[in-house]
């Protein structure tokens, strides 16, 4: 899952990198983590990734 294979920080500057070349559109979470169930790896990449936005906006 986001934040348990690659660390938030690697995350950040992935969505970082997007943001500086003007992506505006979306960004799926596809979970194939083969001990975490879809939901729960889909809802721990959700918390993680909406933490790194918010850290990028400053929120």
């Amino acid at each position: 899952a986001v934040g348990y294979g690659h660390s938030a920080s690697l995350w950040k500057s992935i969505i970082k990198a997007y943001m500086e070349i003007g992506y505006d559109g979306i960004l799926s979470i596809e979970n194939e983590d083969p001990i975490l169930s879809g939901e729960v790896g889909v809802e721990r990449a959700a918390y993680v990734l909406r933490n790194v936005r918010d850290e990028i906006l400053g929120a």
